[in-house]
């Protein structure tokens, strides 16, 4: 069967109104419900907030932020008069400073500045650094790094 130009067109004309109209109604219908009709952009994972006074920042994780990165927290301990932390928690600055980050609330960390005296195996002896019983992040430090100085934005 031939169909005229004139014919096809109309045809894609009504077709298109035909949806248009639909579009129209749905989206009605999501107003007149209350159903937001935009997507709002997704919650940043931290959000990082200068410490007055110091150079260090405080970052602050989502839990969904947690969740991506992995991060675990492990307790410095202390045996016969010594300090240790995980190696895993140690970050080593460009300077050849060494640091830790230490949960200061929960999902929040902060950047303190550990003094190494001795690396045995998977454990770091501490002179100066993290309280006995502080939580310091053994997966995830050098995200929470790169997160508090703006690393890979």
């Amino acid at each position: 069967m031939k169909h005229r130009i004139g014919e096809r067109l109309d045809r894609w004309t009504v077709g298109g109104l035909l949806v248009g109209l639909l579009v129209v109604a749905a989206l009605g219908m999501a107003a007149a419900r209350g159903v937001p009709t935009t997507v709002s952009a997704p919650a940043k994972p931290a959000k990082v907030e200068a410490i007055e006074g110091s150079k260090v920042k405080k970052v602050t994780l989502t839990e969904e932020g947690v969740g991506r990165l992995g991060l675990t927290t492990v307790a410095v301990t202390e045996a016969a008069g010594v300090k240790t932390m995980p190696y895993s928690a140690l970050i080593y600055l460009p300077d050849g400073t060494t640091w830790a980050y230490v949960e200061t609330a929960p999902l929040s960390f902060q950047r303190e500045p550990v003094t190494v005296t001795r690396i045995e195996g998977d454990r770091v002896r501490l002179s100066q650094g993290p309280a006995v019983g502080a939580k310091v992040v053994a997966v995830g430090a050098s995200e929470l790094y790169g997160a508090e100085t703006g690393i890979g934005k």
